[in-house]
């Protein structure tokens, strides 16, 4: 099983919730998320940020089960986090809307993708 669902699990445990009951929360279909978790696929990014958003953690622990080794981060990197938090709903609409565009353009963990970071 993913690491994001493995965390997803332990996080849901915690808080005694079901899978209904997160996909209610985080507005996404529950057949949806049962096929992800099923199926062993990822979230795509908008998913990935609601179900974070809901339970309070980082990318960086949903998809590792870790908090970000912030120094080993890029300096764009760690202000595209902290602009979008810091965004309107419509805002963090729009910028999800852009990664989105930027993941087809520049596939993570391709060479594309780190040279976009490093600027």
């Amino acid at each position: 099983m993913l690491a994001c669902w493995e965390r997803m699990n332990t996080l849901m445990a915690k808080k005694g919730l079901n899978l209904r009951e997160v996909s209610r929360n985080v507005g996404i279909l529950q057949q949806t998320l049962n096929k992800q978790v099923n199926k062993d696929t990822l979230p795509d990014i908008e998913q990935a940020y609601k179900i974070c958003r809901f339970f309070g953690i980082s990318m960086e622990n949903f998809t590792r089960g870790t908090e970000p080794d912030l120094p080993n981060l890029s300096r764009a990197y760690i202000k595209i986090a902290y602009a979008i938090e810091n965004l309107s709903e419509e805002g963090k609409e729009i910028a999800l809307n852009t990664v989105k565009g930027l993941e087809i353009s520049y596939p993570l963990g391709s060479s594309k993708s780190s040279d976009l970071l490093e600027a």
